[in-house]
């Protein structure tokens, strides 16, 4: 039937979906692994001075600068990831609830189709007994 064939158009739906979940969670996690790292290297930076022997060290604040910005680009990153992850789980969600009333639909269809027979039973069976007292 139509409802079925959507259960399973949406079931499929489904899996790709969760896969691309999979996918954005594994990214999210190097992602956040990367920021760990990041982070760790700017407070072993913050420990030693920027100024040595009473002059800036240049190549220190240089890789300090830097470091910040790649912090920046990985925490914006983050952020794109969670906002698509957040999307994909508003799409399975979506569809679980489409799966549900597809489910409900198709019961309610399967239990008055087995009203109608319970019907054309009763009448079969009275045409049947007429037949048989004549």
């Amino acid at each position: 039937t139509v409802i079925q064939t959507d259960l399973a158009k949406l079931s499929e739906i489904k899996q790709k979906s969760e896969k691309e979940r999979n996918a954005y969670l594994s990214a999210i996690l190097q992602i956040d692994g990367q920021i760990r790292e990041l982070e760790r290297q700017l407070r072993e930076l913050g420990k030693v001075s920027a100024i040595q022997n009473g002059r800036v060290n240049v190549a220190h604040a240089k890789r300090k600068r830097v470091l910040d910005q790649e912090l920046e680009h990985v925490l914006e990153k983050a952020e794109m990831k969670r906002d698509g992850l957040a999307k994909i789980e508003e799409k399975i969600s979506q569809i679980g609830d489409e799966a549900n009333e597809n489910e409900n639909e198709l019961k309610r269809l399967e239990s008055q189709l087995v009203e109608i027979l319970i019907e054309q039973q009763k009448k079969l069976l009275g045409i049947l007994v007429a037949k048989t007292e004549a």
